[in-house]
């Protein structure tokens, strides 16, 4: 409902819908819209955003194949830097960047529902929102990836070998899902699955993917060609982008547990 108290009027009003029955002869309960009210599907917005992102990876790996023939052509060396899944400057990057702030919002909702019922983790909700902020950053700054080179440069020093950094940045990641194990005990059998989900293709895309694909080309004398180096970037973004909608796929499942009430006001 929309309240109007001392001229200020609430302009967006987003709650659990309450349920009413369907009319006869149709079965289960349906939710019941009311003036003022946004309802949001669950299986609608995880759709839309896994079309979207297909659609990206599609794009990018089409003009990639143009090959020299499409770089050629002004019009379609435009459109590469456009849909550059290996830019940061580019619309895949944005969108990437874009996924990591909803699921940083909806995280944000559920500490907040969490706080609210005084119920216990609220401490890890704001965290993985702030991470989830850090991972929006560095798809447009590269900030973990200019750590990474610091790092690894000292690590690996005159000698140039690389691996003891890769097995550091894999104990690193080991760790850091660790610190929510415990929050992963407290949630819900669905939740728990769609956050290991999203953890285990994080880590496959950037680790596995991004780091180890390369690696292994390299140590198997491999020269990768423009094509070759598409198709594992093409990967890794892709499998980001599906882990950061399977994440926020799960933030809002936690959040349609409690009451989500959003109220924006504008005063004068």
């Amino acid at each position: 409902d929309i309240h109007y108290a001392h001229m200020r009027t609430p302009l967006i009003l987003l709650k659990k819908p309450c349920m009413k029955q369907r009319d006869a002869g149709a079965s289960g309960p349906t939710p019941a819209r009311r003036r003022g009210q946004v309802f949001l599907s669950r299986f609608r917005a995880t759709l839309a955003l896994t079309l979207m992102s297909v659609a990206l990876t599609l794009v990018f790996l089409g003009v990639s194949l143009g090959g020299e023939r499409c770089f050629a052509s002004e019009t379609c060396a435009a459109v590469f830097r456009f849909f550059d899944m290996n830019s940061e400057s580019a619309i895949p990057t944005w969108f990437l960047a874009a996924l990591w702030l909803l699921a940083s919002a909806m995280a944000a909702v559920v500490a907040s529902q969490t706080q609210a019922a005084k119920r216990w983790g609220v401490g890890y909700w704001w965290a993985l929102s702030a991470l989830c902020v850090l991972l929006s950053a560095n798809e447009v700054a590269s900030i973990l990836d200019f750590l990474a080179r610091l790092l690894a440069d000292a690590i690996a020093g005159e000698s140039g070998n690389q691996n003891p950094f890769r097995i550091l940045v894999i104990l690193a990641a080991l760790v850091l899902g660790a610190v929510f194990v415990p929050l992963l005990t407290h949630l819900s059998a669905d939740v728990r699955r769609i956050l290991l989900a999203w953890g285990g293709l994080l880590l496959f895309s950037k680790i596995v993917v991004g780091g180890g694909g390369l690696f292994l080309a390299g140590e198997a004398g491999l020269v990768l060609d423009r094509a070759g180096v598409d198709y594992l970037v093409a990967a890794r973004e892709f499998g980001a982008m599906l882990s950061a909608v399977v994440l926020v796929n799960g933030l809002m499942l936690q959040a349609s547990y409690g009451r989500f009430d959003l109220r924006l006001t504008f005063r004068p």
